[in-house]
């Protein structure tokens, strides 16, 4: 369920505004009817936010208002916990992964075994702060990436996972799959090779946001901002030297129920359906 939380994201800062918190009150209000339906506990229940509320200074009254809505404690994540819990998802998928990264709306994750580097490139930020100048978008990108090569084992990898929103969005385009017959297992592990994603950038350009909203695979709501995250991945790539990387349907989400899993007792793995 897309709701932009991170809209309001120019620089470090954001304003939830209240449209905003409106559509996204819906959507939870939605989501806790289905647990209810579904007799889910009050315990097993877990609510969690991450660049969008990290970054808003209205952030309290929000959660405040979320908290009211779901009737369940909001934990906001930092950013080494959201890179901690998007390297376990993908990592319980792909148990060779070295390296994930994780482009949202509002953050970059980059993470590995022992560390985790949290950027303000996320692509809603991205798209308020520079439009539909890809030039002035990709300087900005390729100089916040400079950090990488201060980083022991995060600027020479081998293959890297992805994670997000606009690598499955990527996958599913490349891969022709309407949005409605969307299944994890069509984009587990599909490997993205970077010339696709320069390609894909170059066409995605010169398209209208009408031919854009309508491209197979694309979730219209996220059509405004697909622009900026393929900029990124192509950016990273560019600066890792690499001809690809792997998508993970294994993410922070995931990351989340592995780690209660192991608290309740389970041994967790990840089954892709």
């Amino acid at each position: 369920h897309i709701t932009r939380l991170a809209e309001g994201l120019r620089g470090e800062k954001a304003v939830v505004s209240p449209e905003v918190l409106e559509r996204t009150l819906r959507e939870v209000r939605t989501l806790k009817k289905r647990l209810d339906a579904m007799d889910v506990s009050r315990s097993r229940r877990f609510f969690f936010a991450t660049e969008g509320l990290r970054a808003a200074t209205n952030a309290g009254e929000i959660r405040e208002r979320l908290e009211d809505s779901f009737d369940v404690p909001l934990r906001i994540l930092s950013g080494a916990e959201e890179g901690r819990y998007s390297f376990l998802g993908a990592k319980t998928a792909f148990p060779d992964a070295s390296l994930v990264f994780d482009l949202g709306g509002g953050s970059l994750e980059i993470a590995d075994s022992r560390k985790v580097l949290s950027l303000p490139l996320g692509v809603v930020r991205l798209t308020n702060q520079f439009g539909e100048n890809h030039s002035r978008m990709k300087a900005h990108v390729w100089s916040a990436l400079d950090i990488l090569d201060s980083i022991s084992g995060f600027s020479r990898i081998s293959c890297p996972a992805g994670i997000g929103g606009t690598s499955s969005t990527l996958c599913m385009i490349l891969r022709k799959i309407p949005v409605a017959a969307y299944a994890p297992k069509m984009l587990h592990g599909h490997r993205v090779p970077f010339g696709d994603v320069v390609a894909l950038r170059k066409h995605y350009a010169n398209m209208s946001q009408e031919e854009r909203r309508a491209m197979i695979g694309m979730d219209p709501g996220r059509a405004p901002v697909f622009a900026a995250g393929l900029l990124v991945l192509e950016t990273l790539l560019e600066r890792w030297r690499q001809p690809a990387y792997v998508h993970s349907e294994g993410d922070l989400l995931w990351g989340i129920l592995v780690e209660v899993s192991r608290a309740a007792g389970y041994a967790a793995r990840v089954v892709v359906f």
